[in-house]
């Protein structure tokens, strides 16, 4: 669960330098979604 939340953060942080390409948009909305579903 770690690798998904480093990977959240590193798209998160990228984010805040530049905008993301539609593939990192769409990559960070499944992410998210994982985290979610795994959550109690």
């Amino acid at each position: 669960m770690s690798s998904l939340i480093d990977e959240i953060n590193r798209l998160a942080r990228l984010s805040r330098e530049r905008s993301l390409t539609i593939q990192e948009k769409k990559r960070q909305a499944e992410l998210r979604q994982k985290y979610l579903k795994k959550l109690p």
